[in-house]
């Protein structure tokens, strides 16, 4: 993981400007979750469009072709019918042995990857941008972790709190009528839980809208609860902390190339994130390495 971040640094930290959701906080995930997976990295490219549609307002055909290419359903019933063939060390093997097994019928398993991929980068991808753009905003804070390194599990926290990458929960039915805010709901109705809104709720979080590493008491809901916890959250709070540490300890000046407010932010009611992040800094003819 840090070698993908420092390659991903060095490819534009002699330009002194760079599209960081593009060439940066995409590419980081979506190469790690596709190491894990098994996919080869020739293909790599073509799940940022399917995964855009599916987290998408009004989302798209995500079984359906764009420019030629295979749809995402398609293409992972030929990759797994390979690893059948020729099953290697990595986790798209193992859920093929599941299956023989008897554990997953073929589209569960497909399903199953497809899932995976996605909740594997969009979110990380989402994370990480949120999380650059807040401290930003709150300079002190910035210092802070550049000043104290290992703070930076403590700030992917605080970014999951303050700006994180879901916006809402995994959707609820309700199984007797229950009232909530003076409103019935009737049995069978789904319920949509506001993630962002309880993140900033005064009852829990004191100065809710104050970004605050030392914030010792955080029991944010970024990965979900209970039975609905994300299986990758340890993976995507390891991501967080590579990716923001060691883009600042390289890019000490980094700043915003426009103001936040004019950010371009994902056309999505699932996931928090920005679609372009454009920054500047003093460029660096010969990237030092981070650790």
């Amino acid at each position: 993981m840090q070698q993908v971040t420092d390659s991903l640094i060095d490819a534009f930290a002699a330009r002194g400007e760079a599209e960081i959701i593009a060439e940066f906080a995409y590419p980081l995930p979506i190469t790690v979750i596709c190491e894990v997976l098994g996919i080869p990295a020739a293909d790599r490219s073509l799940f940022r469009q399917w995964t855009s549609n599916a987290v998408s307002v009004e989302p798209g055909d995500v079984d359906g072709r764009l420019s030629g290419t295979p749809s995402p359903g398609e293409y992972l019933r030929a990759l797994v019918t390979t690893k059948r063939r020729a099953p290697e060390d990595d986790l798209i093997s193992v859920l093929v042995e599941h299956e023989k097994q008897g554990g997953l019928s073929e589209p569960e398993l497909v399903s199953m990857i497809f899932l995976l991929l996605i909740a594997g980068h969009e979110n990380t991808a989402a994370l990480i941008g949120n999380g650059i753009v807040a401290l930003l905003d709150n300079p002190g804070q910035l210092t802070l972790l550049q000043e104290r390194p290992e703070l930076a599990a403590a700030t992917v926290e605080e970014v999951l709190r303050y700006d994180g990458p879901m916006e809402l929960a995994a959707w609820r039915f309700t199984t007797e009528p229950v009232e909530i805010g003076g409103t019935r709901i009737p049995p069978g109705e789904p319920v949509l839980i506001a993630l962002a809104a309880a993140h900033h709720d005064p009852a829990r979080f004191p100065e809710p809208d104050r970004f605050d590493l030392s914030r010792s008491d955080n029991p944010h809901l970024g990965f979900g609860y209970g039975l609905h916890h994300c299986l990758g959250a340890p993976l995507g709070r390891l991501e967080g902390e590579v990716a923001l540490a060691t883009l600042f300890s390289r890019l000490p000046d980094l700043a915003l190339a426009m103001p936040a407010e004019r950010l371009p932010r994902q056309p999505s009611s699932i996931v928090r994130g920005l679609h372009e992040l454009p920054v500047v800094f003093t460029p660096v003819r010969s990237p030092r390495r981070s650790g």
